[in-house]
């Protein structure tokens, strides 16, 4: 159903430092998330660096993984680096793209390539909790680095899970 194949630029058309860096800027942490999935759960349908509606300008949609199974599509967003005052805006985004994209079948999930302790702030923990249940409310999962050992199991499970959102 998936496929591995990306659409980005035609590579006669980039120099081999633009690839590198645009690959190194961004692309590498869906990579290692899509190998992650496809290596150690043993799904089949996963997919990185989804391009929707590559020929018209202005409404192309990028999903960075995305895993089919269990009669469920799964969008998985990936991010390097995101401030906590950010995290409502994303979460609510991801929730509103996976609705139009998936409908009722469709579950997301947000990574943030960074541990929860790394936040510095006295109340990063109460906010962090409760972005965490927010997502959950919204029919998805907020991950963080800490939890990337137990990703391919957090993502059957997910996957499987009976949750209708909101």
């Amino acid at each position: 159903m998936l496929s591995w194949e990306t659409l980005l630029h035609p590579f006669h058309r980039q120099r081999a430092q633009h690839q590198n860096a645009a690959f190194l800027k961004s692309l590498c942490l869906e990579v290692f998330i899509w190998s992650q999935i496809k290596d150690r759960a043993g799904l089949d349908d996963v997919a990185w660096h989804v391009v929707l509606n590559p020929a018209q300008k202005g409404r192309v949609a990028e999903l960075d993984v995305v895993v089919s199974g269990e009669g469920r599509l799964l969008v998985i967003e990936c991010k390097n680096h995101l401030d906590l005052d950010q995290l409502p805006d994303v979460i609510e985004e991801q929730y509103a793209r996976t609705r139009r994209i998936g409908r009722l079948f469709g579950r997301w999930m947000l990574y943030v390539h960074r541990d929860r302790a790394d936040y510095p702030a006295s109340n990063a923990v109460a906010i962090i909790a409760s972005q965490e249940a927010k997502a959950r409310d919204y029919g998805g999962r907020l991950l963080w680095h800490d939890d990337l050992a137990d990703l391919p199991v957090t993502v059957t499970t997910f996957l499987q899970e009976d949750h209708t959102p909101l």
